[in-house]
């Protein structure tokens, strides 16, 4: 048995069709105008699931109303012909707009399989305009053959050809996205959209190429199975794909070509255009290049600051927001080689927090790691010029880099820092408990023959001193290397 929920989309899907070929057999005078509505109000219910449907999952709105968009357009065309077939008050007219209609609900449709909602407003603006031109470029190809005074038979079969090249295009982009898709609501949108296209194609083959009945007749019934298949799939609760997603680089391929969506269609409705009207065709390869192109720089200019990003938090502990060890040996490297170019001096301070332990067994790892942060941002408030580097240098121990910077002006600098954290008076209103640090200075002079080893070494001795001595205070190593 179907679930509850599926139970009454289910009877709609089979009901309707139904109740539509029952009108046209029971009232064959009227059948036209029966089969006239079903026509009309299949899409509209179809465009009213799916924008039902686009309420929930946020990100795939946008293709969601799309989808809609387009089926609302169909309904437009539909509407014109039921004008033109029921009225005859501008038969010609309603003609022309009722063939674009059907021609230009293609649009929405190639522009949600093309724009992914993940992209920024500028990336989905440019995805619109090719959308747009698009429409434009459909709309001149029907109206070469299909104007106010009718078509003849080579421009049926040139318009049947277009609403054949669509159709494929749609069916066979909306499959491919399906089975590539990963995300669970995104693959069910693209399974809905494709089960979808590729029924409307095959009815639109049926019906343009084999069925010479009017309206009003049985056939007109299989029109309105898409959008009902449509509506059924788009109120239907999710379920499980049956179908396996594809592999992941078949994935990541699709969803790196799918921007080509959107130019390709271009390219080849202006290559239709392009006999009739070689200026908007070639407006339309202009597009096609100059829009894949800006996206593409686009995307690559966001990524490249994404990488930048990423490579930034890689190089930043995240406890305090300062230098991490990597990226404090980097420094002290870089450094190192300045030296060697003319800098005179290179000091280098380390710095731990007193009585550590004591501070977490009493009151906590949280209060821990207040202190640690607080400790280091008033560090950096000491490290004023640009070239200065703090960083966390593991635990409760920090790092400052110091460029330029003689072995007295260090210490100065270590001891307003010591100078600071001493008159913090408490970590903050959770833990009233204030802090202080040791430091020791290390600094080599550009003439030295000593290593980056060897003044990490004299630092870090220097530092056991003071904290030897009695904490709290700073200490100069008992050299500096420089052997000029």
């Amino acid at each position: 048995m179907l679930p509850e929920r599926t139970t009454g989309p289910a009877i709609a899907a089979i009901a309707y069709p139904a109740l539509h070929a029952l009108s046209i057999w029971a009232f064959p005078q009227a059948g036209r105008s029966l089969s006239f509505t079903f026509l009309i109000c299949a899409p509209l219910l179809a465009a009213a699931a799916c924008m039902r449907q686009g309420r929930h999952p946020e990100a795939l709105r946008g293709k969601w109303n799309m989808l809609a968009f387009g089926l609302l357009l169909w309904a437009g065309g539909m509407t014109g012909t039921m004008v033109d077939e029921l009225f005859r008050a501008m038969p010609d007219a309603s003609t022309s707009i009722s063939l674009l209609l059907y021609v230009v609900y293609g649009v929405p449709l190639t522009y949600a399989l093309a724009s992914d909602a993940g992209e920024d407003r500028i990336v989905r603006g440019i995805d619109a305009l090719l959308a747009v031109v698009l429409g434009a470029l459909f709309t001149v190809h029907t109206l070469t053959f299909s104007t106010l005074q009718g078509s003849d038979e080579s421009g049926v079969e040139q318009l049947r050809l277009m609403f054949d090249i669509e159709n494929v295009f749609i069916a066979l982009f909306a499959s491919i996205r399906w089975i590539a898709a990963d995300e669970p609501a995104t693959r069910r949108f693209f399974r809905i959209m494709c089960r979808f296209a590729l029924v409307y194609m095959i009815v639109a083959a049926f019906i343009n190429h084999f069925d010479v009945s009017s309206y009003g007749q049985m056939p007109d019934v299989l029109i309105g199975i898409p959008f009902v298949l449509l509506a059924f799939d788009a109120l239907r609760p999710a379920r499980p794909e049956r179908i396996p997603a594809a592999p992941s680089r078949l994935a990541k391929l699709v969803d790196t070509a799918s921007p080509l969506i959107l130019p390709v269609a271009l390219l080849i409705v202006a290559a239709k255009v392009a006999p009739y009207d070689l200026p908007l065709a070639a407006a339309g390869f202009f597009t096609a290049m100059i829009g894949y192109g800006a996206r593409s720089v686009r995307i690559q200019l966001r990524d490249s600051r994404e990488r930048e990003y990423l490579g930034e938090l890689t190089r930043v502990d995240a406890l305090t927001g300062l230098a991490n060890r990597r990226r404090f040996d980097d420094a002290l490297r870089a450094e190192w080689s300045r030296i060697r170019r003319g800098v005179e001096w290179l000091s280098l301070i380390l710095i731990d927090i007193d009585h550590f332990k004591q501070l977490n067994d009493r009151w906590g790892h949280q209060a821990g790691d207040a202190g640690i942060r607080l400790v280091g941002l008033t560090l950096l408030a000491h490290a004023k010029r640009s070239g200065d580097l703090v960083a966390r240098y593991g635990g409760e121990e920090f790092a400052v880099i110091l460029p330029g910077t003689s072995p007295e002006q260090a210490v100065q600098i270590a001891n307003a820092m010591r100078e600071a954290v001493e008159r913090i008076e408490r970590i903050s209103e959770e833990f009233p408990v204030g802090m202080t640090i040791s430091a020791g200075v290390g600094s080599i002079h550009q003439s030295s023959q000593g290593t980056i080893a060897s003044l990490l070494q004299a630092a870090d001795e220097a530092l056991y001193r003071a904290k030897d001595a009695g904490r709290n205070r700073v200490q100069l190593a008992d050299w500096t290397h420089d052997d000029s």
